[in-house]
């Protein structure tokens, strides 16, 4: 099997019957099934989503499946269990009911290969399980052209778009240099993360 490149971290809880939709979501990306690491990491859930997790750990090499012995409330115990197993250099956060388009993978990585980026971020919009859009996420930067930020100079640029945690390209060397984590047991932990690593980057781009 081809080493991953990104690994996909996605926190679960009572959520199995989702995990279909977000699989067939991951093996239509032309970046490729095979060059992704996708984790699972259920917290404690009582309707078998751990054990769907593992059925497709079982039929898929590059999926793993870790459980938590008791749920802990939020996501941070989930996402930092997926976290430290994450072996690709580039790391994405979904949640089961996030969906990207075919070519998000390919686009976020080619960006950040081409421009030496700490952080890619797409766009993100709230949708229907039909795919019909809901909302625009984030007013604040809805109308934001493509950029590039030079941090910390621009940092509170970057700052406002807090609300697309989920459609952006890390890198793990970073987060492993600086020890980066999910506060656990508390809400607002994506947020705490996003700002933790901005604080560490020096380019960040917005596609």
């Amino acid at each position: 099997m081809e080493q991953p490149i990104i690994s996909v971290i996605i926190p679960t809880y009572r959520c199995a019957g989702r995990l279909p939709a977000l699989l067939a979501c991951l093996k239509a990306q032309t970046f490729g099934l095979d060059r992704l690491e996708i984790l699972f990491a259920d917290d404690g859930s009582p309707d078998g989503t751990g054990d769907a997790a593992a059925a497709l750990a079982a039929k898929y090499g590059n999926i793993r499946a870790l459980c938590l012995p008791e749920n802990s409330g939020f996501g941070g115990a989930a996402r930092n269990a997926a976290l430290r197993a994450a072996s690709a250099p580039y790391l994405m956060f979904l949640d089961a009911d996030d969906r990207l388009p075919e070519n998000a993978c390919a686009l976020l990585y080619e960006e950040m290969a081409r421009g030496d980026a700490d952080l890619v971020t797409g766009y993100c919009r709230r949708v229907a399980p039909d795919g019909a859009v809901i909302a625009e996420i984030a007013p604040a930067y809805a109308a934001v052209p493509a950029h590039t930020s030079e941090l910390p100079r621009e940092l509170p640029r970057e700052l406002l778009m807090r609300d697309s945690f989920s459609a952006r390209l890390y890198r793990r060397e970073l987060v492993a240099a600086h020890g980066l984590f999910f506060p656990e047991g508390t809400p607002g932990e994506d947020i705490f993360f996003l700002y933790s690593y901005l604080l560490r980057c020096k380019k960040a781009v917005y596609l």
